[in-house]
């Protein structure tokens, strides 16, 4: 029996995703992976309208992108979640396992982010770090991850986002609006089975971190 999946994801796989499993095996180690990995990860920056060397593949879901970024970046800064929806959420859930000095703006599940509210909060205490889901599919919103880098930039903030569920669907376009940190995953824009969290990190967050 054939299922038609009609959910966010896992989306259905073309055929030429699908086929291209068939193809032989080769190891994970070694000059012919090498140049693979590096090829897939450039193309992933270019998706995510980047020009930056900082993709990363890595086996699991993509939670597992998310959790990097807790592990990496929240680790005891003060960091702002932007919370609509249910990945809002997670990403308040997440975290707060990596830093205890964590604080949400709350909109009603399924309310647009309001920016002025968002600013009015950025007036009022200094955050390190500003976590945002882009689209939310437990409500279907798009979030407006644009102007938040924009208001990220203007408090020196880093600005992350979740785009699971947007990456090679919506607009985005991370050098010019200088988003640090997007996580995604496999199974949904990119039309591929579940099974790989995809991360890119800008390259002026890298240099912070070098210097």
């Amino acid at each position: 029996m054939k299922y038609l999946l009609m959910i966010p994801g896992p989306v259905e796989s073309p055929d030429e995703v699908i086929e291209a499993f068939n193809g032989q095996t080769i190891a994970h180690y070694g000059k012919e992976f090498r140049d693979l990995y590096l090829e897939t990860t450039q193309r992933l920056s270019r998706v995510l309208g980047s020009k930056t060397v900082w993709s990363f593949l890595m086996p699991g879901s993509g939670s597992t992108a998310l959790e990097t970024i807790g592990a990496t970046f929240c680790n005891s800064k003060n960091c702002l979640i932007i919370n609509n929806g249910h990945f809002g959420d997670r990403l308040y859930d997440i975290a707060t396992r990596y830093s205890s000095n964590v604080e949400q703006v709350l909109f009603e599940v399924g309310q647009s982010v309001n920016l002025k509210t968002m600013e009015n909060q950025l007036k009022k205490k200094k955050y390190d770090l500003i976590w945002m889901v882009h689209v939310d599919t437990s409500v279907g919103i798009l979030n407006p991850i644009k102007e938040v880098a924009s208001l990220a930039k203007k408090y020196d903030c880093e600005f992350f986002t979740d785009a699971i569920a947007s990456s090679a669907i919506e607009e985005i376009k991370m050098d010019k609006w200088g988003i640090d940190g997007i996580a995604t995953s496999s199974q949904k824009g990119f039309s591929c089975p579940a099974g790989l969290g995809l991360l890119t990190i800008s390259e002026k967050l890298i240099k912070t971190i070098k210097s």
